[in-house]
């Protein structure tokens, strides 16, 4: 066993079963945490080292179709429908039948539907009165995770760039186009999350994707979801900032040009952080979480300043709200950065290269 392999929860003894047949029974508490059941099918997946992974393979309908996942709305609220659909759709669901629909859910059937419409390739397929059924037509294994990553990245710093611009011009921009890419900043999350699921059960399709370990896995979700809480603290500044330049009395060129600054600082500091995720670069990431821990006093110290010049109440708490959102932006890019340097110790990176990928020279003290 090497160092860094751990020890088997319990062990099994291999009998014959027949002339040649061997069988090995499943540990009870896999089949009850996998709920396998009698006559389910299992699939075994040789992966070339000696190792031989099992997994539950899709249960079928008598007709040999995949069974739906049920989604009982008898009781259920339309929220809870709307955010069972879409856990549906991470977890790789690839049917979904929302059943029993009570007369709320009914009446709220086009938020139901334009739930569904934020997710990329699910489609309704069926919709009577007491059943409606999406489908997902979609092939994760066609999308890079990483691409999909840069695509939300290059989206934030298009809100970002608007934010900038809106400021400098000191004209308020129209939010149509601000909401779209949110949304699609949306789609693109719960895509990135449904793959990720799917890579956990598959390891050849985690391959694929450019997702090789489970530790791996576990930080790209947590990315993603960083992005996409990124992306709803800068939608709701793109509207602080049209607020504020709405008012009867607008913010000085001054205040504008502080706010804006410290915008462009934010862009730049997600710039240097999907950098550093995407080369693995601890140095690069070491040295932004450094940048970021600056910025962060920095645009608490000007946004004050600025606050306590505004004109009005009403001035001040639009730009309290716009400084809260970018710092809070910059603690959670601080997250990504710190996957980035955990990437040097985990378990896969140092067995192949035997010790921790810190670089060589790199000797400075924690503080």
């Amino acid at each position: 066993m090497t160092e860094q392999e751990s020890a088997p929860l319990e062990t099994r003894r291999v009998q014959r079963t027949g002339g040649s047949s061997l069988s090995v029974t499943l540990p009870k508490f896999w089949t009850e945490a996998m709920n396998i059941r009698n006559g389910d099918t299992l699939s075994f997946h040789d992966m070339e080292d000696g190792a031989l992974v099992l997994r539950v393979s899709s249960r079928n309908t008598p007709e040999g179709t995949p069974s739906p996942l049920v989604i009982d709305a008898s009781e259920a609220s339309p929220n809870l429908v709307c955010r069972l659909l879409v856990g549906a759709y991470i977890t790789g669901h690839d049917r979904i039948q929302i059943r029993h629909i009570s007369e709320e859910c009914r009446r709220r059937m086009k938020m139901i539907n334009q739930t569904a419409s934020h997710m990329v390739g699910m489609s309704l397929v069926v919709e009577k009165d007491d059943l409606v059924e999406f489908q997902v037509f979609v092939d994760p294994s066609k999308h890079k995770l990483s691409v999909l990553l840069e695509r939300v990245a290059q989206m934030l710093h298009m809100l970002l760039k608007i934010s900038q611009e809106t400021l400098e011009k000191g004209v308020p921009q129209p939010l149509d186009r601000v909401d779209s890419i949110e949304d699609e900043i949306d789609r693109f999350y719960f895509l990135i999350a449904r793959q990720i699921l799917l890579a956990s059960n598959n390891f050849q399709f985690a391959r694929s994707i450019g997702v090789p370990s489970h530790h791996f896995q576990l930080g790209y979700r947590m990315v993603a979801k960083v992005l996409e809480v990124v992306g709803d603290l800068i939608h709701g500044m793109d509207k602080e900032i049209d607020a504020l330049l709405r008012m009867k009395e607008p913010p000085s060129q001054e205040i504008r040009e502080v706010i804006a600054r410290q915008v462009e600082a934010f862009d730049s500091h997600l710039r240097l952080t999907m950098r550093a995720l995407y080369g693995a670069e601890q140095q690069e990431a070491s040295r932004t979480l450094d940048g970021i821990e600056t910025a962060g006093r920095t645009v608490s110290v000007e946004g004050h300043k600025a606050v306590m010049r505004a004109r009005s109440k009403e001035m001040a708490l639009h730009l309290h709200d716009i400084i809260f959102r970018i710092v809070t932006g910059l603690e959670m890019l601080k997250i990504v950065n710190e996957i980035a340097i955990n990437r040097a110790v985990e378990p896969e990176v140092i067995n192949m290269s035997g010790h921790p990928s810190v670089p060589a020279g790199d000797s400075t003290p924690p503080e």
